[in-house]
């Protein structure tokens, strides 16, 4: 990372163009990471290069640069813990002059105990993956003292990023589209109905907000938080029903559980709320996921949502082992599909899914969903992909025909994920199996993550192309 002003290819400074200050801090929030700070002159863009004794240069990205005489925050993420790194800044002036600093030493901690104690992962490589790293919400089977971190892997395993929560993670961990990272924690109990709480992240690990719903009756899912393109968020709430189940025999008032889903506006103002309450019945219930019986009785328990290609929402309800595709507009119910669903499957062995977790849209009526398999005989968890058709006449769905599917022969009850890469290849989490699957559209492994020391299990584990 040398540079020469005289006259070699690599100038410390072109003219016009210079770096008047930089230092590195260390990131109280993550040793695994580094603050840069950097002031500079007549740059256009600015990154870190940095590099072990003997490794190979690495590179942030390039961050546009401040031209204003103030200083600019770098992150510098994914370094190894406890080992000594040299550091330079790097200014561009956009027309091929570079600045350079000079080079700074900075030296990382050790990994606190509690990450150091959850970095128990082993990976087999069998084929070429694309380089990336893997979100990977470790959740705990009762309580933990705090704090408890929530951790990004690399391929090796190896954890690269993480923060401490000051509770306990509780479901949803993602990285969204603005670069930010959203955490579901531990909440106070509502009634029956344990609430989460929303934190979003920085990627240097600093709070940045917290998001409850304001829900008279149950209070914040903790599954899933989507944030959509315009900067709204699509959050999942537990509403509370005190019913007369006796035609279920449940009894005359019994409490049940539904889900609202909501799409909250940045200020926190409600742009849209539909409450499964008004489009569902208990005997949708599936008797292999859930007693219809029960009180109180969780009758839904929506575990995903997204955005479909046309501006509409798809829900995953998991004790219902049903997907909903939900009108943005209207609150209309467009279509259900799986038990007692709107479409006859076809081309599939296992006749359906049962208390699914995850989906997503492929392409346009085209369904990816980690199948966990409750209720299959006998119980056995796998990726399935649908493809959806509907009459040409009057639209009515017809069938839902089963066009991938991968299945180990491996059972993981709750949880889970099926995500399709953009290289066509698919990432698998199963959940309480504790296992990430990476394979090609032929059903060929290529990559495999373990966890031999689980916690509970791996809510879900879903790639990252950057941790930036």
């Amino acid at each position: 990372m040398d540079c020469n002003d005289d006259g070699g290819a690599v100038p410390c400074s072109a003219s016009g163009l210079g770096i008047d200050s930089a230092q590195l801090q260390a990131n109280a929030n993550n040793v695994l990471s580094a603050i840069g700070l950097v002031q500079s002159h007549g740059a256009a863009s600015v990154a870190v290069l940095f590099e072990t004794d003997g490794g190979a240069v690495q590179a942030t990205p390039i961050f546009a640069a401040f031209d204003d005489g103030g200083a600019e925050t770098l992150p510098v993420l994914g370094l190894a813990a406890s080992t000594d790194y040299a550091m330079q800044f790097v200014a561009s002036d956009g027309d091929g002059g570079l600045a350079r600093s000079p080079v700074l030493d900075f030296s990382t901690a050790a990994l606190p105990p509690e990450v150091a104690a959850l970095n128990t992962f082993t990976v087999v490589q069998n084929g070429p993956v694309e380089p990336g790293y893997f979100v990977v919400p470790k959740l705990s089977s009762g309580t933990v003292t705090p704090p408890q971190p929530v951790m990004v892997v690399d391929r090796s395993g190896q954890v690269v990023w993480y923060v401490d929560l000051t509770t306990q993670p509780d479901g949803d961990f993602q990285k969204q589209p603005d670069g930010t990272y959203d955490v579901a924690a531990a909440g106070p109990y509502f009634n029956t109905v344990r609430t989460g709480i929303f934190e979003k992240f920085d990627v240097l690990g600093n709070l940045l907000a917290s998001y409850t719903l304001p829900d008279p009756d149950g209070g914040t899912d903790p599954h899933e938080l989507r944030t959509l393109p315009d900067g709204d968020m699509l959050i999942l709430g537990d509403t509370l029903r005190v019913l007369d189940m006796t035609a279920y025999d449940g009894g005359s008032s019994a409490t049940v559980i539904g889900n609202t889903l909501y799409r909250i506006h940045p200020d926190g103002g409600a742009a849209f709320i539909w409450d499964s309450f008004d489009h569902t019945t208990p005997a949708d219930v599936d008797p292999a996921l859930v007693a219809v019986t029960n009180n109180p009785l969780d009758e839904t328990h929506c575990n995903a949502i997204d955005q479909t290609s046309d501006g509409n929402y798809l829900v995953s309800s998991r004790h219902m082992s049903q997907l909903w595709k939900i009108d943005a507009t209207t609150g209309d119910v467009i279509w259900k599909l799986g038990r007692h669903g709107d479409f006859t499957f076809v081309n599939d062995p296992l006749n359906g899914f049962g208390g699914q977790h995850f989906a997503r849209e492929t392409a346009p009526d085209r369904i990816l969903l980690f199948d966990d398999g409750n209720s299959h005989s006998p119980q056995v968890s796998r990726a399935a992909e649908y493809q959806l058709a509907f009459d040409p006449a009057t639209g009515a769905p017809t069938t839902a025909t089963l066009v991938w599917s991968y299945n180990p022969g491996i059972y993981g009850f709750a949880m889970g994920s099926a995500q399709r890469l953009p290289n066509g290849n698919t990432v698998i989490t199963y959940g309480t199996d504790s296992r990430i699957d990476e394979v090609d559209p032929s059903g060929n492994l290529l990559w495999q993550l373990n966890d031999p020391h689980p916690a509970f299990g791996l809510y879900r584990g879903l790639f990252i192309d950057s941790l930036y």
